[in-house]
């Protein structure tokens, strides 16, 4: 299994026994039917780049809307279950720097966004009109923290089953007890229950699957048009994300991980085979 393979996330949304989900090693959204693991491919965010990696981090399900707020991405995303379109709004133009959202919180009235770099403003977006402004002041932020909800796979769980980046990857209680989660490489939701510590796996079947070979195919289009392939990961290796290759038309590519150059030698996204 390599990465553009994989359908994974480590944040989900439950509604009526399917999971929604923003995919982790590519620009896609999903649904997955939880009992069974039918797979549907919903589209991407069009604003974003299509070959985006962790373009979202947190969600949550606001007043039958299912909203997406970014990791990497720019935007954040606002997909309505009445007809299936997805609403953007703009979190960081594209003259801003890049900056991590290390947790957002929410009110009635509005949701924050909260940089880890302490030099960039905290974002506001109102609810009602999805209007975005600047707090400079970090000392009265108040409200839901969203990550605070989150559960975390076990470690004993990940321990066991030898699971990759299984630490970062959240856990919902949904059926019968079993507490359900996407393994971040793979097509497979897994469930457990905290009393025997036994995982069980279902293998996602992907209903569209031609429209999601189309996608894919996009998406490693644009990966051999940029020259710059950058690892956002801080616990993954270069080596077991990039597959490294001499190309035949010589031309020259950069690899960076964690900000800093790696290799300026002729080099191809093959195919981001795990090392195993």
């Amino acid at each position: 299994m390599n990465m553009l393979e994989s359908i994974s996330s480590y944040n989900f949304v439950e509604i009526d026994g399917y999971a929604y989900f923003s995919n982790l090693f590519y620009n896609a959204l999903f649904k997955v039917d939880i009992k069974n693991g039918k797979t549907t491919f919903l589209g991407y965010f069009k604003d974003e780049k299509i070959a985006e990696t962790n373009i979202h981090f947190g969600v949550m399900i606001k007043e039958g809307k299912i909203c997406f707020f970014p990791r990497l991405g720019r935007h954040m995303h606002v997909y309505d279950l009445s007809d299936g379109k997805i609403q953007s709004i703009e979190i960081r133009k594209e003259s801003e720097p890049l900056f991590w959202i290390e947790d957002v919180v929410f009110k009635d009235d509005f949701v924050l966004f909260l940089p880890r770099q302490n030099n960039v403003p905290i974002k506001k977006v109102k609810w009602d009109t999805y209007k975005v402004s600047n707090i400079n002041n970090r000392q009265n932020v108040n409200g839901e923290y969203l990550f605070k909800y989150r559960n975390f796979v076990p470690e004993t769980i990940i321990e066991k089953y030898k699971i990759k980046y299984g630490e970062v990857a959240s856990c919902k209680q949904i059926f019968d007890g079993k507490w359900y989660f996407f393994k971040p490489i793979g097509r497979q939701i897994s469930y457990f229950t905290r009393a025997s510590n036994e995982l069980e796996n279902i293998i996602l079947t992907v209903i569209n699957e031609d429209e999601l070979k189309k996608h894919i195919g996009e998406v490693k289009k644009n990966l051999f048009k940029t020259r710059t392939f950058y690892v956002e990961y801080e616990g993954f290796r270069l080596q077991g994300f990039l597959e490294v290759l001499r190309l035949s038309d010589g031309t020259e590519r950069e690899c960076y991980e964690g900000g800093n150059k790696y290799s300026s030698s002729k080099m191809v996204w093959k195919s981001m085979k795990e090392c195993k």
